[in-house]
């Protein structure tokens, strides 16, 4: 059974560029996925403050305010 390295060696140069941009693609989706998370905790703090906010409001008789 051939090793590892001998395999890789058995492939074109253009098999080894498509593989390569596999791997940048796959590392791009990485990277979004990661900043989409990021931007749902940003999105998910900020209504929290703004909810925290909405209660003060209220407690200070800020009714209408508390509402926009």
């Amino acid at each position: 059974m051939p090793g590892k390295e001998q395999q890789i060696e058995e492939i074109s140069e253009t098999e080894r560029e498509a593989l390569h941009e596999v791997e940048l693609g796959i590392e791009r989706l990485h990277r979004a996925h990661g900043h989409l998370v990021a931007f749902h905790h940003s999105t998910g703090r900020a209504m929290n403050h703004l909810a925290a906010a909405e209660d003060l409001l209220h407690e200070c008789d800020h009714h209408d305010l508390a509402e926009h």
